[in-house]
């Protein structure tokens, strides 16, 4: 009998050991992992066509295949890895004209859109701009002129056909009409004039940084634009030179 209980205290204590031993065994293969949320979507969506609206208005129709939303973000911001394109309107949702881009970002609290890769702007007359990066303030008044801008390389494809290289950009309002070009060169389309030419007046002409840093979402385009793609446009079309002939 007193074998007998010993017996079973030693399988006992022997028991719980192995329980025991069992129980940090699982414990040690669980894998515990930090995971931030900040740097993940709290939104995921796919197939995206999405009417946008200002004040009641409708502004915008957003299409991307692949919508994120990271509002865990010290700034929240939507991500759109896939591209997205956005039509803009105006108060009587006339179409006012579209910006595409390879990929962007959208910063809420700025309203600030940073669109990157063969970016491409059209307006409502039919002038397209081509460049690799974009900043646009949704919400800037309709006459402020720094509402779309780049300080990329830009080409402007005006609808005649004749085009524009800006090597330092360009800044619009939110018609992008007029388009204000920096460093421009290209093809353009002058008047003849009948008139004996006259001597050049020797007048110099002050041009823009050529140390011009990228633009981010802090910083301003900049501040002294050649003259506006439009008044191009008022030109008679009678002869097609290269301006840098």
């Amino acid at each position: 009998m007193v074998f007998q209980k010993k017996s079973t205290v030693i399988f006992l204590l022997i028991s719980c050991i192995i329980a025991t031993i069992s129980c940090n065994s699982n414990n040690n293969d669980k894998l515990i992992v930090s995971v931030d949320v900040k740097a993940m979507p709290t939104i995921r969506s796919t197939d995206v066509s999405m009417l946008m609206s200002d004040s009641g208005v409708t502004r915008n129709n957003m299409k991307t295949k692949v919508w994120e939303i990271y509002s865990k973000a010290d700034e929240p911001y939507w991500y759109f890895p896939e591209g997205v394109n956005v039509e803009r309107f105006d108060s009587l949702f006339q179409a006012e004209g579209s910006i595409q881009a390879d990929t962007a970002y959208f910063f809420e609290n700025k309203s600030l859109w940073h669109a990157i890769g063969n970016v491409v702007a059209v307006n409502k007359e039919g002038t397209v701009i081509e460049t690799s990066e974009l900043f646009w303030h949704e919400k800037a008044p309709a006459y402020d002129g720094n509402a779309i801008y780049s300080n990329k390389l830009v080409k402007i494809t005006n609808p005649d056909g004749t085009f524009n290289y800006g090597n330092g950009g360009f800044r619009s309002n939110q018609a992008l009409n007029p388009i204000y070009i920096f460093k421009l060169t290209g093809e353009f389309n002058i008047e003849e004039s009948k008139e004996p030419p006259q001597a050049p007046i020797d007048t110099p002409q002050q041009q823009p940084d050529s140390s011009q840093k990228p633009i981010d979402s802090q910083q301003k385009p900049p501040d002294s634009p050649e003259k506006p793609i439009d008044s191009l446009r008022k030109i008679s079309v009678l002869k097609k030179i290269r301006a840098n002939e």
